[in-house]
């Protein structure tokens, strides 16, 4: 997966008491756990981390072992030194559909606020334009996310929003590309600019 924004404190998952740390993932992909990286190759791969006591809240890894155990997950690089598999191989069934928990944060959003940001803005994607319901029909009328300019994780925080100066509706797309490899937000115009003529 991939984090949208910085880390950011908030009350510990388990005990109110004490702080931990979060981010605010995309996920993009699910394995089995026998399909994880092993311990042992791990420590082959970044020596210095403490694979054998992580903690929930995480554990910074340097550029290089990050790149390193990056390289390992996308299959270029294993303990064993083959190469990965290059798309051209045959490949049998593979599992999916298993069941996985996963515990998250997740910030509230005030309803009353996106009403608000809809009625000044439109139901339009701010970036791409593409409206829904025109082009889907009834089935998507008023269909769109409402993205927050400055991300609630960064803030960490309740606050007071404006809801015509803090949201802009987007698309799913442009949301996800909003996000997409930064640790900050793009910017609609920053968007808008990398847009296909």
């Amino acid at each position: 997966g991939s984090a949208l924004g910085t880390t950011f404190e908030d009350e510990h998952y388990n005990d109110p008491t004490k702080i931990a740390n979060y981010v605010e993932v995309a996920w993009s992909e699910w394995v089995p756990v026998d399909e994880r990286i092993d311990v042992d190759d791990l420590f082959t791969i970044a020596p210095d981390a403490p694979w054998n006591s992580m903690y929930s809240s995480g554990y910074h890894l340097s550029n290089s072992d990050a790149a390193a155990i990056l390289a390992a997950w996308n299959g270029a690089v294993t303990s064993s030194g083959q190469e990965s598999l290059t798309g051209d191989e045959s490949v049998g069934a593979l599992p999916e559909g298993a069941k996985k928990t996963v515990t998250v944060n997740r910030y509230e959003r005030s309803r009353q606020a996106r009403r608000k940001c809809l009625e000044h803005h439109g139901t339009a994607c701010a970036v791409c334009e593409i409206d829904f319901g025109d082009s889907y029909g009834g089935i998507a009328e008023g269909f769109i996310h409402v993205h927050h300019i400055t991300p609630i994780s960064s803030i960490g925080i309740e606050y007071q929003l404006d809801p015509i100066a803090d949201l802009v509706p987007v698309c799913p797309n442009c949301h996800a590309m909003l996000h997409h490899g930064v640790s900050e937000p793009r910017s609609v115009d920053e968007l808008k600019a990398l847009l296909a003529p």
